[in-house]
């Protein structure tokens, strides 16, 4: 590619792609590929949900109702707006909820006016299909009453655009490293384009594409909320060679301020978890996450 083809990377990275695997030995090793348990939303069953998230803590959704005209209008708006110069992004959306960000954590959602309300309708949709699975899993889990209700009732919600650029030297670079998420339940719209990769009975395994789904995992607080029983499961991306990765996540987060109550964690609150994880991230540069809190 010429260089003014990666003018929408930040500057650090440009120089990427100029250059070919051969001349720096790029190219990671191959992992054992998986298809991960594919759930009906049409057809949910608390306990045979309840079993995948128990065994794998994450899964693939079809039959959603999300409609994949709208999945694919948001994916081209997100291209459109990505790949729009470095430099112009950073003064265009300054202020803005779109949050142009690179390298931080602390991304808002983007804005109905930048996507055309699309990532608003996309939001909205997201939302009533994470609500409809906590309340299978709460069902199987057995959670009743005040501590079902409040911990997804008022919850918070957010919606990221990610995009890993392709790049011949891609083996080990500009993907994302190994997470878990904070959020209740994390719903991604990663179209064709493979990369994800899950920690999975002590090896990585590499996730495969498949289109029209939604990929859901579980995060922290559904770890916490379960009393270990579901695991939210560690994660990493792994930028593709020959193609761009974009995917459109959403979390549901539980209240800020509503105390989590397990046998397995002293009581916290959402708030007190995103503080320790700043924290965290300061003092040793990484996230500690829920063994902060474990008894």
């Amino acid at each position: 590619m010429e260089e003014e083809e990666y003018s929408s990377y930040p500057p650090v990275f440009r120089h990427i792609g100029g250059h070919s695997s051969a001349a720096h030995g790029g190219g990671g090793a191959i992992l054992p590929s998986v298809d991960l348990p594919v759930v009906d939303f049409q057809d949910l069953r608390p306990a045979a949900l309840g079993e995948i998230c128990r065994e794998w803590g994450i899964f693939r959704l079809v039959n959603h109702g999300i409609p994949p005209s709208l999945s694919r209008r948001l994916h081209d708006e997100a291209k459109r707006l990505i790949s729009l110069p470095f430099e112009l992004k950073q003064t265009r959306f300054a202020g803005d909820p779109v949050t142009y960000f690179f390298g931080t954590p602390a991304a808002a959602s983007p804005s109905g006016e930048s996507t055309g309300g699309l990532a608003e309708e996309f939001g909205a949709q997201s939302s009533a299909v994470a609500r409809e699975l906590f309340e299978t899993l709460a069902e199987d889990l057995g959670l009743a009453g005040e501590r079902r209700a409040s911990s997804f009732s008022g919850a918070g919600k957010l919606l990221r655009l990610h995009r890993y650029p392709f790049s011949p030297l891609a083996g080990g670079h500009l993907g994302m490293d190994a997470h878990t998420d904070s959020s209740l339940l994390t719903l991604v719209s990663d179209g064709d384009v493979g990369g994800l990769q899950i920690l999975h009975g002590g090896a990585w395994l590499a996730v495969d594409p498949l289109p029209g789904s939604l990929l859901v995992n579980l995060g922290d607080m559904m770890q916490a909320i379960s009393d270990d029983q579901f695991k939210s499961v560690k994660h990493r991306v792994q930028a593709s060679n020959g193609e761009e990765r974009i995917s459109i996540c959403f979390f549901a987060f539980p209240p800020e301020d509503r105390p989590i109550r397990s046998s397995r964690y002293r009581e916290f609150t959402y708030r007190d978890f995103k503080a320790k994880v700043q924290e965290d991230i300061q003092a040793v540069g990484f996230k500690v996450g829920l063994d902060r809190f474990r008894i």
